[in-house]
C-alpha cells in the first residue's frame, strides 16, 4: 500500500473534504487519516468517462473525491445530478460486491479528482477494524472489573460496545445521575468534573473559600461509569474516571463526575443489562 506525498494545502483541503463529505464523514478519524494518505490526484479532460452504468466493480474500481471541475451523472442517458468541489462519485463500488455501477459519470469540464481504489479502501477498513478491536481490548485491561477476563472475552466485550458521537459542549452524564452506562473514549477530548468530597467541603467552608472541584481531561482509552457494571455496595467515595474503584464504594451506583465534551468526540458505551 502506498502513501502519496501531499502539500500542506492539499492535506488541509482533503481533511476538510473527508470530514464533510456525505460518504466519508461517517468514517472514524483513523480511517479518514488512512484514506487521506492513500488518495492520489487524477486530471480528467472534458468528456472523459470516469465510470459507466452497468459495469461491475473490480479491485481497481475508483472512488473519486472532486477537487475542482464538474462531473455529469446520468442514468439511462438522462442527466440526474452533477458533482463538484467536495462531492464524490463511485461510493457504492467501495462497499458492495457484485453490484453494477448505477450511473455513468463524465467530466463535463476539465476536472481534477482525488481517487482511492476499491482494494485500498477495503484494506484500510479491515485494518482499521482489526486495530480498533486490539486498541479497545487493551484499554479494557485498565478497567478493574474486567481485568480477570481472558483476551478473547475482552474482544467479545469490545465488539459489544456501541459507538456514539458527541458535539463540543454536550454534557454526556451528570454527577449524581444513576450510572446506567459504562463509557470508553474512542477519540476526542472530554472534561470530567468531580465535586469535592465531604472533608474538602468542610475545609473550604472553614476558611471562607469555595471548595475546588477535581477536574480531569479524558482522551482515547479513558473510561468512566464502570459502576454501571456493579451491583450496589455500601459506603466510601466514588472513583474518578479511569481510576480503580475503592473497596466498598457504592453511593447507590451513581456517576461520580459530570462529563462534558471539549472537542467533538466518539465514545463507546455499554448499557446496564
Amino acid at each position: 500500500e502506498t502513501a502519496y506525498e501531499k502539500s500542506a494545502d492539499d492535506t488541509r483541503m482533503l481533511e476538510h473534504f473527508l470530514q464533510h463529505n456525505v460518504f466519508t464523514k461517517s468514517l472514524s478519524r483513523r480511517e479518514r487519516s488512512e484514506a487521506l494518505q492513500r488518495l492520489q490526484p487524477v486530471s480528467h479532460e472534458a468528456g472523459a468517462v470516469l465510470m459507466r452504468e452497468g459495469e461491475l466493480p473490480t479491485d481497481a474500481s475508483l472512488f473519486h473525491l472532486v477537487e475542482w471541475g464538474v462531473l455529469a451523472i446520468t442514468i439511462d442517458g438522462t442527466l440526474v445530478n452533477r458533482a463538484s468541489r467536495g462531492m464524490s462519485v463511485g461510493e457504492l463500488a467501495m462497499l458492495y460486491d457484485g453490484v453494477p455501477r448505477c450511473a455513468t459519470v463524465v467530466a463535463e469540464t476539465h476536472a481534477r479528482t482525488w481517487v482511492l481504489t476499491r482494494l485500498e479502501f477495503q484494506r484500510l477498513l479491515r485494518a482499521s477494524s482489526a486495530q480498533y478491536e486490539v486498541d479497545v481490548a487493551r484499554w479494557l485491561q485498565n478497567v478493574p472489573l474486567l481485568v480477570a477476563l481472558s483476551s478473547y472475552d475482552k474482544l467479545v466485550v469490545a465488539r459489544a460496545l456501541e459507538q456514539s458521537e458527541h458535539a463540543a459542549g454536550e454534557v454526556v452524564v451528570r454527577a449524581g445521575e444513576p450510572a446506567e452506562t459504562f463509557w470508553v473514549v474512542l477519540e476526542g477530548e472530554l472534561r470530567a468534573e468531580r465535586a469535592p468530597g465531604p472533608g474538602q467541603e468542610r475545609a473550604g467552608d472553614a476558611d471562607g473559600r469555595e471548595p475546588t472541584p477535581q477536574v480531569e481531561t479524558l482522551t482515547a482509552g479513558d473510561f468512566w461509569g464502570e459502576e454501571a457494571l456493579l451491583p450496589s455496595r455500601a459506603g466510601g467515595a466514588p472513583p474518578a474516571p479511569g481510576h480503580a474503584q475503592p473497596p466498598g464504594w457504592n453511593d447507590a451506583n451513581v456517576y461520580a463526575c459530570t462529563v462534558q465534551v471539549v472537542r467533538e468526540s466518539r465514545l463507546l458505551k455499554m448499557d446496564r443489562r
